[in-house]
């Protein structure tokens, strides 16, 4: 009884066995003679000449698969645009079907080109002057449903018109132009497809650009051309991006018109100080250095020049207009000013003669007149009244006013006096300020003074002075506020 029963455990034991080993371990799979009988079958008959199609009068359809990574440059100067992306390329070859389950379960194949037919897809406006996409040796991949598709990464760079007036807030758009060059648009339907084609665009499993950021990626439209009199089909993928403007507004905005805001308090300075000229000048070589400086990161583009360049450029003009202003204004200040008989001022500044008025203003005339009644009074009153001793008569006051004659020799003594005192102040100075600054009357007739003593002349300076800076503010707020707006301005 033992015996049998151990027999009969046996049995179990091994039937068992016998259902659960192909389960737990599966088949033996495809084999190297599958793999080659599959590969030997395919290619048999096949002619990679010959589009895989069955009506050859009809149109094979070839889908290209864009997916951008990053940007990798923009040339502003070339203008060009590099991208990383990704291409897959696939169509549809009914010469390469077969069924799995006779060729050990084998569902995929893999291809070389110069083995089965495929397209060869050109980038138009491709600024490397590649032959083809796909320049590099590549492998086909081929599913038993006759799919056949091929894919790489690369850097793709192309032509671009990038427009630049809005920098550093500019917004550029560029094409990617697909084509199947040798081949006519009856033969070939091309398509371009987007991945991730949303408006928000996030490049997967980049790194952000420092400088450009991707606002959308999107299939473009299709067109057709004629190259030595063949048609051809294209299609592009459009990418639109924007430039990150922080770093500009940070490092030329802020600085640039910070110093032309100072050039403005060129006019606040006062110009006896002898400063105002010193501080022009240091405003002016400080913007020109900054300028200089900043050259290595503006566009050197000359076609679509930026509003930024004309912004700089016109506040540069009003650092210049700063110091020709307070060089103007110094040189009149300091400059002589005679005046004719006539009554006409003349200005020597230089080589050139300015001429105030032809004849004194009556402001003038006023001052004059005020000033010899207020000398009258002094030598005809109070002087005779201090010299004179008091006669005092019946507890009266008698005070005795000169004669005619005494008063004519108490102003021949004033003025001798007077010309005494000049004489004696001019020899101790040199003779060219002697001839400058001496008040006397000229053989000529005409009466020479100092400019900075001539109230006409200090007139005519402030409101130079007051033209200027209304002229460097206007400038300045102009500028200011065209780039607020960011527009176009030519």
């Amino acid at each position: 009884m033992k015996g049998e029963q151990r027999k009969a455990d046996f049995l179990i034991v091994l039937i068992f066995s016998f259902l659960f080993i192909p389960v737990c371990f599966g088949d033996e799979g495809a084999t190297v003679n599958d793999f080659l009988n599959l590969s030997d079958t395919l290619l048999k008959k096949y002619n990679r000449h010959v589009r895989p199609i069955a009506n050859q009068r009809a149109a094979i359809n070839i889908s290209l698969d864009f997916k951008l990574i990053s940007i990798y440059d923009v040339d502003d100067i070339k203008q060009v645009i590099s991208v990383m992306a990704t291409t897959l390329v696939h169509w549809q070859d009914k010469n390469l079907i077969w069924d799995p389950s006779k060729f050990g379960g084998l569902d995929q194949m893999h291809f070389g080109p110069d083995e089965i037919w495929a397209p060869k897809i050109y980038l138009l406006n491709s600024h490397d002057n590649d032959e083809t996409l796909f320049n590099h040796p590549t492998h086909h991949v081929v599913t038993n449903d006759g799919r056949v598709m091929y894919s790489t990464i690369a850097r793709l760079s192309c032509q671009c018109k990038l427009d630049l007036v809005l920098f550093p807030s500019d917004q550029q758009r560029c094409e990617f132009s697909f084509s199947v060059f040798d081949a006519s648009p009856r033969d070939v339907n091309f398509d371009v497809h987007v991945e991730n084609s949303t408006t928000d665009y996030t490049p997967i499993q980049s790194t952000e650009h420092g400088e450009w950021d991707v606002l959308e990626v999107h299939a473009g439209s299709k067109n057709e051309g004629r190259q030595n009199q063949e048609k051809y089909v294209s299609a592009t993928s459009v990418i639109k991006f924007r430039r990150r403007p922080e770093f500009y507004y940070l490092n030329i905005y802020a600085p640039v018109f910070s110093i032309a805001a100072l050039c403005v308090l060129t006019f606040f300075v006062p110009v006896d100080s002898g400063e105002r000229l010193a501080y022009a000048l240091s405003m002016h070589l400080s913007l020109s250095v900054y300028i200089a400086y900043i050259g290595d990161i503006l566009p050197m583009a000359s076609l679509g020049m930026p509003n930024l360049f004309y912004a700089v450029s016109t506040l540069f003009f009003s650092s210049v207009l700063c110091v020709a202003f307070s060089a103007l204004n110094m040189a009149l200040r300091w400059s002589i000013v005679t005046t004719t008989k006539e009554g006409k001022k003349k200005i020597k500044v230089l080589c050139f003669n300015l001429y105030l008025s032809k004849t004194k203003s009556s402001a003038t005339k006023i001052t004059d007149h005020t000033k010899s009644i207020k000398g009258s009074i002094k030598r005809n009153f109070i002087r005779p009244f201090i010299d004179e001793p008091e006669k005092i008569e019946n507890n009266k006051l008698f005070i005795v006013f000169p004669t005619d004659m005494s008063l004519k020799q108490s102003n021949d003594n004033d003025e001798k006096k007077e010309e005494d005192t000049n004489d004696k102040a001019t020899r101790d100075e040199e003779p060219t300020t002697k001839q400058e600054t001496n008040p006397k009357e000229s053989s000529s007739g005409e009466q020479r003074c100092p400019g900075i003593l001539d109230p006409d002349l200090i007139r005519l300076c402030n409101a130079l002075d007051y033209c200027g800076f209304v002229l460097v503010s206007a400038i300045i707020m102009v500028v200011v506020i065209a780039t607020l707006i960011n527009r176009k301005w030519f």
